[in-house]
């Protein structure tokens, strides 16, 4: 008797349960479309910085050789 009505409990709240999770995942699609649409903003405003890397690294050899002249100056003032 007990086991009966378990299950027809359980039938009677299986389509309230199939709505409330097809709710919650109709939820989850619209913030991750939200979150979709703010990323492809954001990523319109970012550059690509590969260019800058090339660029730093250059300046950091300029700039080592010209502190190893500075010491080769200082080492020899004759020079």
């Amino acid at each position: 008797m007990a086991s009966t009505i378990a299950i027809s409990v359980l039938i009677i709240s299986l389509p309230f349960f199939i709505t409330y999770e097809r709710q919650k995942r109709k939820e989850l699609e619209r913030l991750v479309g939200q979150q979709t649409k703010v990323l492809d903003h954001m990523g319109m405003h970012l550059r690509k910085l590969d260019n800058d890397f090339v660029h730093l690294e250059g300046r950091v050899d300029d700039l080592a050789e010209d502190v190893r002249e500075l010491q080769q100056k200082q080492l020899n003032p004759e020079s």
